[in-house]
């Protein structure tokens, strides 16, 4: 039997309030550009008829969240020189404070470089430091373009010859972004994976765009070198103006030492062939077994009692050095007898390395209503043995109350709290285990002959003050 119970949320005494603010932007910079790009705006109390305006003039601006928007930066509003005043103007016409973002031309500024002194025919490393590089970004020195290596937004580094170095006493260093005529752009150039565990698997996403106002035809895209990357992407031809496709770029070493390679796209762009460098070195794992699960726990939800959940699979996989010895897999916990499982794990002992087994079948069937839970505990040769998965779920009786409310108006509510008692006043006791997004939450919870008193609580996320509102007007029932 289903009883209906409505509460008024509107009624609330501490409705959320927070005005919004404006923290930063990414990126807070672009060099010239003839091509659409988007920048990312953070703050707090963005609502969804937030509009970013670019020196007043408003952007396409997507809500994603009350602390962060995307807008469109389109062609060509970043052709020139500037500083550029954002701000973010909300329905209401409240507006953020602004911050700025700077449009730098076709050259990076520069803070300093070391070494300030060169000795004529002596080679030299130079490092160039500022706040506004990107991939891609060149040296000049003597205005002669250099070979050079993009450290971080901070830092660029090049080896200037002996050649290059004369006998003036001085010398001119700038550097200069790619040049916009230039129609593909990767980002990054370079897919670096570090030190990489043997037989580990990581992975980069690299992105190619078609900075072009026409479609760019690619003709092929190959892999060389090591056999250890792996690429899988997105482009296809033609890529039309102003787009862009991803890699996704793999790196599994199967011994010790460094591998590197190359993607080589070949298209139609200016700069053709564009080259992705791939360079990893592998290393050593633990020589020892090691348990790793694809799962730590597994949360079954709300099932009648004498109903079953569909059934789920543990893995495990031995990522160490060595095999491993599994002794047993062993269900347990308070509420054991309302869960089940089938062990593909001891059968498979020793596992090797690398290797993987499975329990299957972990099912809940809950025997009694209310919160319920067990464990699965595998003890095994790894160094952090035994292992536990926990499981949980609620059973439901045959008995339940419809609880609504009305929607709180107050800004910022991202869900609801459910709370009940059996006197009116309380206390209260939370019964819903996550945060309700709806206006209506099922009681599944409750048992025939006891008097039920709820209250519903809107809440809000960190930044507001208070995060979860006072109680709202209390409903009562009995269950038959």
């Amino acid at each position: 039997m289903k009883l209906l119970l409505t509460l008024l949320l509107g009624l609330l005494l501490s409705p959320f309030v927070q005005a919004q603010n404006l923290n930063n932007v990414d990126p807070d910079f672009s060099p010239a550009t003839f091509a659409p790009y988007t920048i990312t705006v953070n703050g707090t109390g963005f609502t969804g008829d937030a509009v970013v305006l670019w020196e007043g003039v408003p952007l396409t601006t997507t809500f994603v969240s009350s602390y962060q928007l995307t807008a469109v930066v389109p062609c060509c509003f970043s052709s020139t020189v500037s500083t550029v005043r954002l701000v973010v103007v909300l329905g209401n016409s409240n507006v953020s404070q602004s911050v700025i973002f700077r449009n730098l031309g076709n050259y990076a500024p520069i803070t300093s470089y070391t070494p300030s002194a060169f000795h004529q025919g002596i080679p030299a490393s130079l490092t160039v430091r500022g706040n506004y590089f990107i991939p891609g970004s060149q040296i000049y020195f003597d205005n002669a373009p250099q070979t050079t290596t993009f450290v971080s937004r901070y830092q660029l580094t090049a080896n200037i010859s002996g050649g290059s170095i004369d006998g003036r006493t001085r010398h001119s260093v700038r550097v200069q972004y790619p040049p916009v005529g230039t129609t593909g752009r990767l980002t990054p150039p370079v897919a670096s994976f570090g030190s990489v565990i043997v037989n580990s698997s990581p992975t980069l996403s690299i992105n190619f765009a078609n900075l072009a106002s026409t479609a760019m035809t690619i003709t092929s895209i190959v892999k060389t070198g090591a056999a250890e990357f792996g690429q899988s992407n997105s482009c296809s031809s033609p890529l039309a103006a102003y787009s862009s496709c991803n890699f996704t770029i793999t790196f599994t070493p199967t011994s010790v030492g460094t591998f590197t390679g190359q993607i080589t796209i070949t298209d139609s762009g200016l700069g053709s062939p564009h080259i992705i460098s791939l360079t990893g070195q592998g290393v050593g794992g633990p020589s020892g077994p090691v348990a790793t699960f694809d799962h730590t726990s597994f949360a079954f939800g709300s099932v009648a009692v004498g109903a079953s959940s569909a059934p789920q699979t543990l893995q495990l996989t031995n990522t160490g050095g060595s095999a491993m010895t599994i002794s047993s897999v062993m269900l347990g916990g308070a509420n054991s007898s309302s869960f089940s499982m089938t062990d593909g794990c001891v059968a498979a002992s020793p596992l090797a390395a690398s290797a993987s087994c499975n329990v299957t079948a972990i099912t809940f069937s809950p025997l009694s209503a209310g919160p319920l839970s067990a464990t699965i505990t595998f003890t095994d040769s790894a160094a952090n043995s035994p292992q536990v998965i926990s499981l949980t779920g609620t059973g439901t009786s045959t008995h339940s109350v419809d609880v609504a409310w009305v929607a709180s108006v107050s800004a910022g509510v991202t869900g609801y709290n459910i709370y009940r008692g059996t006197v009116s006043g309380g206390p209260y006791s939370q019964v819903n285990a996550t945060l309700v997004s709806g206006t209506a939450y099922t009681d599944h919870t409750v048992s025939s002959g006891v008097h039920y008193c709820y209250v519903v609580t809107s809440y809000a996320p960190s930044g507001y003050n208070p995060q979860e509102s006072v109680h709202s007007v209390e409903s009562c029932t009995t269950v038959p």
